[in-house]
C-alpha cells in the first residue's frame, strides 16, 4: 500500500470528488466544500477547503471539535474509521494497491521466538527497586510510561529489561537487556538471538495516530512518550536498518515521521539513510539542543520546548545548488583513503583492478556465450560473502534455474543433497533477491523495482540482464539513452551499484573469435559513455575447437598444451574511478563450480556445507 503521505496527495488532487464521496449532501462554494456536519448534514457550518495551499484542511464552526488538516483525517471523521481503516478504504477508492514491484527472495525469513534463558528470571519492575530508580530517578522517566511499556528487571535486580511486543500481542518477539550499572562508562547490552529485528515501542502506538518519532534507543523513545508523544526507536543501533523491511508495512500509516537520532556523527548519518529509506516525503530530521532525548529530559525540558524541536524539523535539503564546502568531506576522502579499498573487491581481483563502489554504474558485455551469467553468479555471491545485498533481474532465466547454478556455484561442486541444497539456500536467502518476471519488462517497472528494494530491503548491487529485455529496439539509441541517464540518476541518488549486461555485436571482421571492446557494445554509444566501468567477458573458443580435434585423434600432446591455454579473459575497458586504470586477466572455467578464477584447477566454496 502506498504510504499515508502519498495517499494524501493523491487525494488532495481530487479533493472535490473525495469531498462528494464522504459528503454527498454538501456543495461548493468558491474554494471550499460546505456542508451542515461532519455526519453529512444539510447546512453550512462545516467547510472543506478543496483547493489552494490548505486543500483538506476542515473545521466544523458549531462543533470545532470536528476538524483536521488533511484528507485522511478528514476520511477518518466522516467514515468514523480509524486511521489504519481510513488508509486501506481511500488507497481502494483512489484504486491504489499494495505492489511490491515483483521484489521476491527465495522464501521469507523466519525468526525464532526469544529462548526460555532470555524469559527465566525476569520479573517487571515495580515501585523503590534499583531499576524503577534508576528510569525514574536518573533517567527521569515517567512511571506511567514505565508501566505501559511493560518494563522488567533480572531478579538480582542488575538488567533492566526490554520486551518488544506486536501491537495487540502479549508475547514479546525480541528481549533486550541493559546493565544499570556502567564499568568504566561503558554501556553492557544483550538481546535474545535470532530473534525478529523490529521498532521498539509499536505497541504503544495508537491506532488515531498519523505522526510518528523514530529515536536511537529505547530510553530516548520513553523520555519522547513521557513528554505525550508518540515514538519508537530502532532496535539495533545506527548500523542495522533490518527493521525498515521488518516494519515496512506497519511504517505505511504514517503522514509524518520525526526523526530523532543522537546529535552525533554516526546519528546524523543515520538519520539521512532512514529517511531515503521512509521517504523523503514525508521524513524530518529533528535538531536536539542536547545530546538526545533522554539529555533533554534529565536536563528539565518541557513539552513546550520540544514542540519547537518538532516544528523546526527539516526535510532533507534537496536544493541542487552547493558551495564547495558542502563537498568538504567527500574531497578530504580521496586524499585519506586508499583507492584500492573503496568499495567491495570481486573473484578477479587485483588481477582485474575494479571494485564494486556504491554510486557507480557497470556495464558487462561479451558475445553470446562467453560466460556472462556464470561471471555474474559468481560475482553476486562474492559480494554477499562480503555482507552486500544483490538483487538479481535477469530477464531471460528463471530465478529457479538461477538459484541452482549460485547454489552450485557457492558449495563449489555439482553435486549436492536436498538438504545440503537447502543450506545454502537459506544462507542465500537474507541477502539476495530477485525480479521475478521473465521476458521483456518496462525500464519504468525496473526502476520502480529499484527503488522498492533499495527502500524496503536495502539492496546495495542491482544486476540488470540484459539490456534488450527493457522493451529497447536495438536501433532505438533515444531511448537508450534515457534509459541509462535514469540508471546513473539512480545510483547517484541511492548510492547503490547498477550492473547492465549489454552484448557485444560482431566486431568488424564478424569472427567472435576475435575480442570484442566497449566500443562493440550493441545499440547506442550513450551507454558505454554512461557507464563509470566497463567489463567484457571474452570465451577462448578456439582453445575448446582444438581441444576437441585432439580428443579425436588420441593427440595427448596437443591436448596437453590446450589445457594451459586460458579459458577466456576478462577485461577492464574502462573504469572512471581514480586513475581510470584498465587491465586484462586470463582466466580459466572451472566447470565443477562454475567459477572463473585467474588460476588453472581453482574453485572457492563461499557457502561451506556442514
Amino acid at each position: 500500500m502506498h504510504d499515508a503521505a502519498s495517499l494524501n496527495q493523491m487525494l488532495s488532487d481530487r479533493m472535490e470528488e473525495v469531498c462528494l464521496h464522504l459528503l454527498p449532501n454538501g456543495k461548493r462554494e468558491g474554494n471550499k466544500w460546505v456542508v451542515g456536519s461532519i455526519d453529512g448534514n444539510s447546512g453550512h457550518s462545516l467547510q472543506v477547503t478543496i483547493s489552494g495551499g490548505s486543500v483538506g484542511r476542515f473545521i466544523d464552526f458549531a462543533d470545532t471539535t470536528s476538524k483536521g488538516a488533511t484528507p485522511l483525517w478528514l476520511w477518518c471523521k466522516t467514515k468514523k474509521v480509524n486511521f489504519p481503516e481510513a488508509c486501506k478504504q481511500a488507497a481502494e477508492w483512489l484504486g491504489v494497491k499494495s505492489e511490491d514491484f515483483g521484489v521476491k527472495r527465495h522464501h521469507q525469513k523466519q525468526y525464532l521466538p526469544p529462548s526460555p534463558a532470555d524469559r527465566n528470571g525476569v520479573r517487571l519492575t515495580e515501585s523503590n527497586t534499583e531499576v524503577m530508580d534508576y528510569l525514574t530517578m536518573t533517567r527521569r522517566l515517567d512511571p506511567l510510561v514505565v508501566a505501559k511499556a511493560r518494563i522488567g528487571e533480572t531478579k538480582d535486580g542488575k538488567w533492566i529489561v526490554f520486551p518488544y511486543f506486536e501491537p495487540g500481542s502479549g508475547e514479546a518477539f525480541h528481549i533486550k537487556r541493559m546493565m544499570v550499572e556502567r564499568p568504566e562508562g561503558r554501556k553492557e547490552i544483550t538481546a535474545s538471538k535470532g530473534t525478529r529485528r523490529s521498532l521498539y515501542g509499536k505497541d504503544m502506538i495508537g491506532e488515531e495516530a498519523s505522526e510518528l518519532i523514530i529515536a536511537e534507543g529505547e530510553i530516548d523513545k520513553l523520555s519522547w512518550q513521557s513528554w505525550g508523544y508518540n515514538a519508537v526507536s530502532v532496535p539495533n543501533g545506527v548500523q542495522d536498518f533490518q527493521w525498515v523491511e521488518n516494519d515496512w508495512d506497519w511504517l505505511q500509516r504514517f503522514e509524518k515521521i520525526y526523526v530523532a537520532m543522537d546529535m552525533d556523527e554516526p546519528g546524523a548519518a543515520c538519520a539521512q539513510e532512514i529517511c531515503k529509506r521512509l521517504g523523503l516525503h514525508r521524513c524530518y530530521i529533528v535538531e536536539l539542543p542536547h545530546k538526545d532525548a533522554n539529555d533533554c529530559l534529565v536536563a528539565g525540558l518541557k513539552a513546550d520546548t520540544m514542540d519547537k524541536c518538532l516544528s523546526s524539523a527539516k526535510a532533507i535539503d534537496l536544493d541542487e545548488i552547493k558551495r564547495p564546502d558542502d563537498f568538504r568531506k567527500d574531497v578530504i576522502e580521496h586524499y585519506t583513503n586508499d583507492p584500492s579499498t573503496i568499495g567491495f573487491d570481486t573473484p578477479w581481483y587485483p588481477q582485474v583492478p575494479w571494485r564494486v563502489r556504491p554510486g557507480e554504474f557497470t556495464v558487462l558485455s561479451g558475445f553470446s556465450g562467453s560466460g556472462k551469467t556464470q561471471g555474474l553468479n559468481q560475482l553476486m555471491l562474492h559480494l554477499v560473502q562480503q555482507g552486500l545485498k544483490v538483487m538479481d533481474a535477469s530477464l531471460e532465466i528463471r530465478p529457479g534455474l538461477t538459484l541452482y547454478y549460485m547454489t552450485r556455484c557457492a558449495m563449489a561442486k555439482r553435486n549436492a543433497t536436498a538438504s545440503e541444497a537447502s543450506a545454502c539456500l537459506n544462507w542465500l536467502n537474507d541477502n539476495v533477491f530477485f525480479l521475478d518476471c521473465i521476458g521483456t519488462v518496462t525500464i519504468d517497472r525496473i526502476i520502480h523495482a529499484m527503488e522498492y528494494a533499495r527502500k524496503r530491503h536495502g539492496v546495495d548491487v542491482f544486476v540488470i540482464d540484459s539490456l534488450f529485455k527493457c522493451g529497447l529496439n536495438s536501433e532505438d539509441y533515444g531511448a537508450a539513452r534515457v534509459f541509462v541517464d535514469k540508471l546513473t540518476s539512480f545510483c547517484n541518488n541511492t548510492r547503490s551499484h547498477v550492473i547492465l549486461v549489454a552484448h557485444s555485436r560482431k566486431t568488424q571482421t564478424g569472427n567472435e573469435l576475435s575480442v570484442p571492446s566497449k566500443s562493440d557494445i550493441a545499440g547506442s554509444s550513450d551507454i558505454a559513455n554512461a557507464a563509470f566501468n566497463v567489463i567484457i567477458f571474452w570465451r577462448n573458443k578456439l582453445k575448446k575447437r582444438k581441444m576437441d580435434e585432439a580428443r579425436q585423434k588420441n593427440d595427448i600432446e596437443t591436448l596437453a598444451a590446450q589445457m594451459d591455454e586460458p579459458d577466456g579473459k576478462i577485461m577492464l575497458d574502462k573504469q572512471r574511478f581514480g586513475e581510470g586504470e584498465e587491465s586484462v586477466a586470463m582466466v580459466w572455467y572451472h566447470s565443477e563450480s562454475c567459477q572463473f578464477h585467474t588460476v588453472r584447477n581453482k574453485s572457492i566454496p563461499y557457502f561451506e556445507v556442514k
